[in-house]
Formats: C-alpha cells, sequence, structure tokens
C-alpha cells in the first residue's frame, strides 16, 4: 500500500513541485533549545528554524533525502522509515513531525491505526529527558468522515482518478485520524498535549475538521541523558 503513496511523492518531485517550494520556517516555542533535532518524514524542507540544534531529517525516499541535503548540508540525512526508526533510544532533544501520520496506511483504516500508533511509539522511544514533541496534522470531525475519506482516496488512487474540487489526487491514500484518538494516542505514550495553532480544515462549505499544530511534552521525566546518538541501521546518502 505505501508503494503506492510512494510513488505519488514521486510524481511530483518529477513536476519540480518541491524545487521551488520555499516557506519561512517557523520558529521553536521553547527559546535557547539544545542538543538534536529530527524531523521525521523531513520531505524537501524543515519545519522549524534548528538555531543551535543539530538537525537529523529521515524519510522514506531518496530523492526526498537528497533536496533535503542541498537545502542543509550539514545535516545527517536518513532513508528511513517512522515506524522503525533507525536511532538510539533517548537521543533527541526535539522531535518534529508535519503532516505524516495521515500518510502512514494500511489496506483498511485499523491498520492504518496501528502504523500511526506504531509511529507514535518509536518518537517516544527516541526523545531524550524534557524534550518536545511537535507535530502537525490535519485531524477529521469523526468516525464517519475518517472512513469514507480512506475509501474514496483509496479507491481513487487505484483507479488513478483526480477529484481536485475534493483534494483528492491520483497515487495517493490518506488516513486522517480524529482528534479524540489522537488525544488517546498521546495518553497511552504519557504525553501532555497542548494546542499552539489550529485553523479549521474545510473542503468547499464542509468542515472536515481542523489542522493543528501540536506540542508534546512528557508526563514523566524517566528518561536519562545520552552523551552520544547512534544509528543502529541506516542508509546515508553521501555527495
Amino acid at each position: 500500500m505505501e508503494n503506492i503513496v510512494i510513488e505519488h511523492f514521486k510524481k511530483r518531485l518529477q513536476k519540480g513541485d518541491y524545487a521551488s517550494r520555499y516557506f519561512e520556517l517557523k520558529r521553536l516555542p521553547k527559546k535557547d533549545l539544545k542538543g538534536r533535532l529530527l524531523e521525521v518524514g523531513c520531505g524537501a524542507l524543515l519545519t522549524y528554524s534548528p538555531e543551535k540544534l543539530e538537525v537529523y531529517g529521515i524519510d522514506i525516499m531518496p530523492e526526498m533525502i537528497k533536496l533535503f541535503k542541498k537545502s542543509y548540508p550539514n545535516a545527517h540525512a536518513v532513508i528511513g522509515d517512522a515506524r522503525a526508526l533507525p536511532f538510539k533510544a533517548k537521543c533527541f532533544d526535539v522531535v518534529v513531525v508535519r503532516a505524516l501520520l495521515h500518510h502512514l496506511i494500511g489496506s483498511n483504516p485499523r491498520k492504518c491505526r496501528d502504523n500511526i500508533k506504531i509511529a507514535m511509539k518509536e518518537m517516544k522511544q527516541v526523545l531524550n529527558k524534557n524534550a518536545i514533541l511537535l507535530i502537525r496534522e490535519s485531524v477529521v470531525r469523526n468516525y464517519l468522515f475518517q472512513v469514507i475519506m480512506f475509501y474514496i482516496s483509496l479507491v481513487c488512487a487505484k483507479l488513478n482518478i483526480e477529484i481536485n474540487s475534493l483534494d483528492i489526487h491520483s497515487k495517493v491514500i490518506t488516513y486522517f485520524i480524529t482528534e479524540k484518538e489522537f488525544k488517546q494516542l498521546c495518553s497511552e505514550n504519557l504525553f501532555e498535549i497542548e494546542e499552539l495553532e489550529s485553523e479549521d480544515w474545510r473542503l468547499q462549505k464542509i468542515c472536515l475538521g481542523k489542522s493543528v499544530d501540536f506540542l508534546l511534552t512528557q508526563k514523566r521525566n524517566s528518561h536519562e541523558n545520552e552523551s552520544m546518538c547512534a544509528f543502529s541501521q541506516f542508509k546515508l546518502i553521501r555527495f
């Protein structure tokens, strides 16, 4: 299933969508952060200005990693999966995830939820003491919207259909969780959750849900500081 999504982004790369994609980096919500920043599903660009942080980016697509390295030559560029992060535990001070969770799709809604749960646990695992997790994600209003959107995108992806008025693109499947599910995931992983920014997510005149910048911090400071950040297994793009 994920190959369909990868094919979609490859086509967008071929069209040059990311070559000219520039935006102003956001400022991190906490000042004087030091250490390491990891952007999971980094794509071509960072979401937040790294300031004094050592930058790591991970993406499942080698093509994205190449673009990322062009923008940030000093960053550590790694090919990998959000469901199996190839990093040593407790070695990042900031982890950023932008518009990724809804692309962790499976053959049905249950498998999509399982993928998101696994990714959240992986991100929890690599967070250091007092670290923060920043997630930018769209959440749907209710379960009905969730299921309808998944199956419509699934059918359109397999039949190579685009419906621009519904923001449905060929070769891409999406699964958006509800806000209630997201907060439950945070609770299961012992995160405190705060909404930094929020805006309605509308399609034509229909409100599907909202797009939110979530700031997550750990409820229990049980992590110990690590002196080194090691990779367990990865492919590193070298230039």
